[in-house]
């Protein structure tokens, strides 16, 4: 009887171990996965184009969205319309030299930083979606059939995906994003950002 008791308390006393050690290596594993996490980016932004922004000299593209390139034209009413230009006011209204956060995902394939931004808890990235102002990449879809629903910006006419506008024109897609970051090198200063 008393050789069953104390074969009852080592094998709990080796579960027990088991569980520590378990317990141990999650925390271990949580730690290094949060000291590895990239630091937020944080401070006045300024806009280069309807999906990509600057915050303390960093260029970043808003993840999970795409939004109309800046010489980009839609169509409503029979009419064209510079929808580009247009979702690239939007966002510089929207973030009008208020204090962003962005935390980083990733990077791209031009090197700028993929991240979610937020203007205190307002994700910047699905607010441009549940406006019309860009398109869902892969999230925000629920946001994105709303938006259409309610023919909010871009979804108040036609208009070609901006993917289609890039394909179709490989040269002049990015130019004024190009020219935008050269200018801001050369220039600096957040005012070149407010006169776009």
């Amino acid at each position: 009887m008393a050789r069953g008791r104390t074969g009852f308390w080592a094998r709990l006393g080796r579960q027990a171990m088991r569980f520590a050690v378990l317990g141990l290596v999650i925390a271990a594993s949580v730690v290094v996965l949060w000291l590895t996490q990239p630091p937020p980016f944080q401070g006045r932004a300024s806009v280069a184009d309807g999906d990509t922004i600057e915050v303390s000299g960093e260029r970043i593209r808003l993840v999970g969205i795409d939004a109309p390139e800046f010489n980009q034209q839609c169509q409503a009413d029979g009419r064209a319309w510079p929808c580009g230009r247009e979702a690239t006011r939007f966002l510089r209204r929207m973030i009008s030299g208020r204090e962003v956060i962005c935390r980083p995902e990733g990077t791209d394939r031009f090197q700028r930083v993929l991240a979610e931004c937020y203007l205190g808890d307002l994700s910047i990235n699905r607010t441009l979606v549940a406006e019309g102002w860009a398109l869902s990449f892969g999230e925000f879809r629920s946001e994105e059939r709303q938006a259409e629903q309610d023919q909010k910006g871009l979804w108040r006419g036609t208009f070609q995906r901006p993917s289609g506008y890039r394909r179709d024109n490989p040269r002049v897609s990015n130019v004024p994003g190009l020219v935008w970051g050269s200018m801001r090198r050369w220039f600096g200063g957040s005012a070149m950002g407010d006169s776009l």
